[in-house]
């Protein structure tokens, strides 16, 4: 970009010049000819006072003009909803998660590697979970807890997350540390191995033997 030596003050200016000066010199200039002759023309229409424009709303005000109460202390999004059922909001042309823009404006940045988990579904036991759960429609920032993909996936009622939480196998035997095996080659859909009860293979393992044993 070229530079330029302003005529009224000798500064060097990067960028836009108005005859010769630069943009506080130039004002000056006007107003000194004006003072001359009365009859010079007015300042250009850029400095003239602007009118003053109503501001939009925010997203985030949108969001809620479109809710209702709910169980709680659920805020409910009664605008769009997604195929999963979680609320979408507009920014200009893009489609956003309405409770993530909730939280990022009222709330702060969602740590890297984490999402956002509706702590108001989990504490109501009585919710089935998935696409027509209420609760993924709350945009209520203190509904709304940063989590790990798998902790979010655990907090559901998904038959993962059922799993997850027995503490015995079909037969009995407690997933204690020492009674539990880690498939490292099979994985849950939150990323953690597949368990598996080593009393119960034992007891296959056992069975396997007898019959070959019978067999021959």
């Amino acid at each position: 970009m070229p530079a330029w030596n302003c005529e009224g003050c000798g500064i060097e200016v990067i960028g836009k010049i108005r005859r010769g000066r630069c943009e506080p010199c130039y004002r000056k200039h006007l107003k000194e000819l004006r003072e001359v002759d009365p009859g010079q023309s007015e300042a250009p229409r850029k400095y003239r006072p602007m009118r003053k424009r109503i501001s939009r709303l925010t997203v985030t005000e949108r969001v809620f003009q479109r809710t209702t109460p709910g169980w709680g202390g659920c805020i409910l999004y009664t605008g769009h909803v997604g195929a999963q059922g979680y609320a979408i909001a507009k920014i200009g042309r893009r489609s956003v998660s309405a409770h993530r823009q909730v939280y990022l404006n009222l709330v702060g940045e969602i740590p890297d590697g984490m999402v956002l988990d509706h702590i108001c579904h989990s504490s109501d036991a009585d919710c089935p979970g998935g696409d027509t759960c209420l609760h993924r429609r709350c945009v209520n920032p203190n509904h709304l807890e940063p989590v790990t993909q798998a902790e979010n996936n655990m907090r559901g009622r998904s038959v993962t997350a059922q799993n997850f939480l027995k503490r015995e196998c079909k037969h009995g035997h407690a997933f204690t540390p020492e009674n539990t095996r880690l498939n490292k080659k099979r994985f849950r859909i939150d990323g953690t191995p597949v368990r598996y009860c080593r009393a119960c293979a034992r007891i296959a393992t056992r069975k396997s033997m007898q019959r070959k044993r019978s067999d021959s």
